[in-house]
């Protein structure tokens, strides 16, 4: 939280120099308060639930999720499980059935959440041992890809905006696929892999939270910088890669010296249980 709570502060402090310079409106009270709390609250611009580091969408259905799995920590790990997994169907069912008007409600039971259950079948089919050929780990995933090229959401050629992002459409076209070719990787028999590259993959994946909420500033005082140099001569496709490298290298500055610091005293203050009562939770089945 404290990484996103950054990211947030200085996307309001720019949010605010914009509505003083008469770019865009100023970000409300409730914008700002419910942007830090991770509640859906309508932006003042278009109405959308989204807070004001826009990114931070999927955050607030990630800490609904956390407070639902949290209430089933005391059942044995498939039975929780199982029971978050029902309980999200039930949501979402819900949400089809009475099509609740307060923006949060309707915004925690959008059919998205069903992606949970998705990602916790695949780490329960991983703990125990299920592991696939690589033949049937390409079956897995071709379809998958298939479905994606073909775009049935039309996301290509329509604004996103015009998109139900977080529906049925995206679970089934979006969701559901990506979690077939997330299957596909981490459940595939393989050995394990060592090296530079590896070590570097391994780096940058510890750095992806940092990299999810910072890099949209990376492209921004990158593509700033560019344009002022007039480097736009050089073509669209140097800017990218110049992005993603510029991207990369903050993500991994600020997880060595921000968020590892920050994570390392937040744990400090957490008052730890008894070795024995953890070692008891982390041997339930």
């Amino acid at each position: 939280m404290p990484l996103y709570w950054l990211a947030t502060a200085i996307f309001l402090v720019a949010a605010l120099r914009g509505a003083a310079a008469g770019k865009v409106l100023p970000p409300s009270l409730g914008e700002i308060l419910s942007s830090f709390a991770f509640l859906p609250w309508p932006r003042g611009i278009d109405g959308a639930p989204r807070p004001i580091h826009s990114l931070g969408w999927t955050l607030e259905y990630e800490m609904f999720f956390y407070l639902v799995f949290a209430c089933f920590l005391w059942l044995p790990r498939t039975r929780a499980v199982a029971g978050v997994a029902a309980l999200l169907g039930a949501i979402v069912l819900a949400h089809v059935a009475f099509e609740p008007q307060n923006i949060a409600l309707a915004y925690w039971s959008d059919p998205i959440v069903l992606e949970f259950a998705l990602g916790m079948g695949i780490a329960l089919a991983h703990r125990s041992g299920l592991r696939l050929p690589n033949i049937a780990a390409l079956a897995l995933a071709l379809p998958a890809l298939a479905v994606l090229a073909s775009d049935p959401t039309h996301s290509a050629g329509e604004g996103f905006d015009a998109l139900d992002p977080n529906g049925f459409l995206r679970f089934f076209c979006w969701g559901a696929p990506m979690a077939a070719i997330f299957a596909s990787i981490v459940l595939r028999t393989q050995k394990p892999q060592t090296g530079p590259a590896m070590r570097f993959a391994a780096a940058v994946g510890d750095a992806s939270y940092a990299l999810y909420l910072f890099h949209p500033l990376a492209v921004i005082i990158l593509r700033k910088v560019w344009l002022a140099g007039h480097f736009e001569r050089f073509g669209f496709w140097p800017l990218v890669i110049a992005s993603t490298l510029a991207s990369v290298a903050l993500a991994l500055a600020i997880y060595r010296w921000i968020e590892k610091p920050l994570t390392s005293l937040a744990q400090s203050w957490l008052v730890r249980r008894p070795a024995g009562d953890a070692a008891t939770a982390a041997a339930r089945p």
